[in-house]
């Protein structure tokens, strides 16, 4: 009884840092305050579904939202009335979750419970991770289903014998984040392939990738078919694919990535002058050339695709100054000054600077072993599509942080816990291995 009482102490502590770090934001960002540019949307869908037991064909951009957190939001509502501060909880303990399967995932990585803890307290503090629990946004939600599907895809690599239950969990997981946040679709399918391409040689690698695929399509095809229902077309998730695309290509949103903005009003209303006001001129262009407003969904999103394509193609000089911006502020590690306080921009640089610099040593120096190999290769799979997919889109630090910095993280706890092992044998004190089973502390990473 002792034994797990001393094996789970770690995990609630990383639960608690986890729910305090997302009080605090909850305090400082205010406890019913929206103002995320997308909440408007996820709201009005949420109370739609509520009232009237349908879903929006539109929102306040023309296309409609995937249905994931809009549900989510109505989870909640449904037995805590239209209160923010209720679905921000909800968010914390969803921050909490994403935490353990951190650590979880970190153990598997290094079979170590030190650095497993460090991790799990790495992500459970990170003020990004923390700020978006308290926020009305897809993120923390999408954090949550990418850090669990990871922590399977991990032990897929590189337990010993595959899973093929597990394969089917991430498929589900895949299927959800993607009724989330699209793009999760796109990774689920690089991610399947990568394990078959890893594993090819073991008997259920084949069985596992087509339950996981299938899976994913078994969550997924339900709404699809609610949208031929409601909406006379087979639409996969959403229609946001071309609007998207010419939104993070117009020139115009070359200032979003690039300007000096003055205030953070003065950066939402420029950002709200290219989604809105440019989206209503292009469309009343749509009009009177093509009848936009009789068009079906999938010829809208079409109209929308080719438009940024000739975008895309008529000024490539444009187009690659684009790629190259929206590149920067996927990996930017620090957040906006003209959008937060200089105290705000000062703590995610040191926050930031701190993961990047001792994660992707931890990836350099720890490469050529065993199990940190398999994960860095899922982390560089991971951070090259991802990118490829934002560079091409829209891009932004948001985007990057359910894919890249929950594996950054891993990485990172695993350089911390070399350092402390080295102060702990050099100087006889603060050795924090007194504190964990030493029987499951088999790799102890020295610098």
């Amino acid at each position: 009884m002792s034994m797990f009482r001393k094996d789970l102490i770690p995990n609630l502590v990383v639960i608690a840092l986890a729910v305090a770090a997302g009080l605090v934001m909850i305090a400082l960002t205010g406890a019913e305050r929206s103002n995320f540019v997308d909440s408007e949307d996820y709201i009005a869908a949420a109370q739609m579904i509520l009232r009237e037991g349908a879903y929006p064909a539109s929102g306040i951009l023309p296309f409609f939202r995937a249905p994931l957190y809009p549900l989510f939001i109505t989870g909640v509502w449904s037995v805590f009335s239209e209160s923010f501060f209720a679905v921000k909880l909800f968010q914390i303990f969803l921050h909490a979750a994403s935490a353990f399967f951190v650590l979880r995932t970190a153990e598997i990585v290094s079979r170590n419970r030190v650095v497993a803890f460090i991790a799990g307290v790495l992500f459970a503090v990170n003020p990004y991770f923390a700020a978006n629990a308290a926020a009305i946004q897809t993120e923390t939600l999408q954090t949550f289903l990418i850090t669990l599907a990871v922590f399977l895809m991990t032990g897929l690599l590189i337990r010993e014998n595959i899973s093929v239950r597990n394969g089917v969990l991430m498929g589900i997981v895949f299927g959800l984040g993607a009724l989330n946040k699209p793009s999760a679709l796109g990774v689920g399918f690089v991610l399947v392939a990568f394990f078959l391409i890893y594993r090819f040689r073991e008997r259920l690698s084949f069985v596992t990738s087509t339950a996981a695929i299938a899976a994913m399509f078994v969550v997924i095809l339900p709404w699809s078919f609610y949208n031929l229902k409601t909406k006379g077309e087979f639409i996969l998730i959403n229609d946001a694919g071309g609007w998207v695309l010419w939104v993070g290509n117009v020139p115009e949103s070359l200032t979003i990535y690039s300007g000096d903005f003055r205030s953070a009003r003065e950066a939402v209303d420029y950002q709200d002058y290219v989604a809105k006001t440019m989206s209503s001129r292009q469309i009343a262009e749509f009009e009177r050339t093509v009848g936009y407003s009789a068009l079906t969904f999938k010829q809208r999103e079409a109209l929308w695709r080719a438009k940024a394509v000739d975008l895309m193609t008529a000024n490539p000089a444009m187009t690659a100054k684009l790629f190259l911006w929206k590149f920067y502020l996927y990996w930017k590690p620090y957040i906006s000054g003209d959008v937060y306080t200089p105290l705000m921009v000062a703590a995610s640089a040191v926050f930031g600077a701190m993961l990047f610099v001792l994660g992707f040593y931890g990836i350099y120096r720890y490469r050529s072993e065993g199990n940190v190999r398999s994960f860095a290769l899922l982390f560089a799979v991971l951070a090259v599509f991802t990118t490829a997919v934002h560079v091409v889109i829209v891009s932004g630090i948001r985007l990057r942080l359910p894919y890249v910095d929950p594996l950054l993280t891993v990485f990172a706890a695993i350089v911390l816990n070399a350092i402390l092992v080295s102060i702990a044998d050099r100087s006889g004190r603060f050795d924090v291995r007194k504190f964990f089973d030493r029987n499951r502390l088999t790799l102890d990473h020295r610098a």
